[in-house]
């Protein structure tokens, strides 16, 4: 279902109306610190100007995006438009190249649509259905369908067709992937990436992370790679039960064996890695130096 046109008032009711939900019903009074109410009535004859229907999807888009908090935006009720770390299970980077700038592929998680066709990082998008990608136009894709992406991978061109399921939610539109990976690494490291921290549909993931706490318990060392993650919600509580001292798991009141060895946490800059990292910090930091523990954490 391709967005229909729209009249410059059914615009404005609709510009309007996500501006009032958004200043009753967000979390945080304060807009994340970025003063969002002022930047909405800045971009409100710019957006309403936009008279194509995606256009304008995407103009809305980026005006709630700016909240800077993960899973939040603005979709048509076709998802004809989400962004690739949803839809595919991939971040992109803009970045330099001999052709001008592009968006480069940076983190390709594993079971995702992106890396289930064969996605690599590194890779260069050149077009999506067709329809070249250039910065500042970021890569979006049709959920639901199968999608012709065209690569540049080195010196050679790769065409691969991505099979993007239906999301479970129109809310929340995302693709499912492998949310939880772990492993001992050489010298009793161990290593937890954690992917995504879903809220509602979180019971899986929950699960799965409490089976690599218990794996990875008697480790020295824990590695916490959140490097490419996409956000999530109530799910960062049960990586928080893992990680602190003398934790309650919220759902069944029993008590659970924190990790107590020393954390390395890798983050991309920018990215809803350092919104969860904060989440952990203040319960990490201040309960390890109690335990002889030690928290840090670093960009990479």
């Amino acid at each position: 279902m391709k967005p229909t046109a729209l009249t410059f008032e059914q615009r404005a009711r609709i510009f309007d109306k996500t501006v009032a939900k958004v200043a009753k019903d967000y979390f945080d009074p304060n807009f994340n610190g970025t003063d969002w109410p002022n930047y909405a009535r800045e971009r409100r004859d710019t957006i309403l100007a936009f008279d194509d229907p995606e256009k304008f999807e995407l103009g809305m888009h980026d005006l709630v995006r700016s909240l800077r908090t993960s899973h939040t935006g603005f979709f048509h009720q076709s998802v004809r438009r989400v962004p690739g770390r949803l839809s595919i299970g991939a971040s992109f980077r803009r970045a330099e190249t001999e052709a001008g700038p592009r968006w480069v592929a940076q983190d390709v998680h594993e079971g995702g649509p992106g890396q289930a066709a064969g996605l690599l990082p590194l890779d260069i998008i050149k077009s999506i259905n067709g329809t070249p990608i250039v910065p500042p136009e970021v890569p979006m894709f049709p959920m639901g369908t199968q999608v012709a992406v065209a690569l540049q991978r080195g010196s050679r061109e790769i065409p691969l067709t991505v099979t993007i399921p239906a999301p479970r939610s129109r809310k929340q539109p995302y693709s499912e992937m492998k949310a939880v990976t772990s492993s001992r690494l050489d010298n009793n490291v161990g290593y937890l990436k954690v992917s995504i921290l879903p809220g509602l549909l979180g019971l899986d993931v929950a699960r799965a992370i409490d089976s690599a706490a218990a794996e990875l318990a008697s480790c020295d060392r824990l590695i916490l790679d959140l490097r490419g993650h996409l956000g999530g919600g109530l799910g960062v509580l049960r990586l928080m039960s893992h990680l602190t001292h003398h934790s309650w798991t919220l759902a069944t009141y029993r008590q659970v064996s924190p990790f107590r060895g020393r954390l390395h946490c890798l983050l991309r800059p920018l990215s809803p890695s350092v919104a969860v990292c904060r989440r952990l910090s203040p319960s990490v930091v201040g309960q390890w130096v109690r335990t002889e523990g030690h928290a840090s954490s670093g960009g990479k």
